[in-house]
């Protein structure tokens, strides 16, 4: 099955497992290291939140202290050490897109 970036919301590790999350709803399992699925998307439009979490940039409704919060009201949490920089790739992205 071929994905369209555009329609990934986050991926994450679960259980050595990677769950695609899509805007449809759907979670698609893959058998893929965070760092191989990492290396084909658009560095501009996703970030990791912490080592088991990418997010698509583009689905962010708001950005707290150590998390934040999707278009779906789905809140995934930010590590401590990539707050600062989460924040920056958000900030960049949403600057650009306006």
């Amino acid at each position: 099955m071929i994905v369209k970036m555009d329609e990934i919301m986050y991926f994450e590790t679960s259980l050595r497992k990677m769950e695609v999350h899509l805007k449809n709803g759907e979670i698609l399992t893959v058998r893929k290291t965070i760092k191989e699925m990492s290396k084909e998307l658009d560095e501009d439009c996703f970030v990791k939140l912490h080592s088991g979490c990418v997010v698509n940039i583009k689905y962010i409704e708001r950005s707290l202290s150590h998390e934040v919060v999707l278009k779906n009201g789905e809140q995934l949490i930010v590590s401590r050490t990539r707050a600062k920089g989460v924040k920056k790739s958000i900030l960049d992205y949403w600057r650009r897109s306006v």
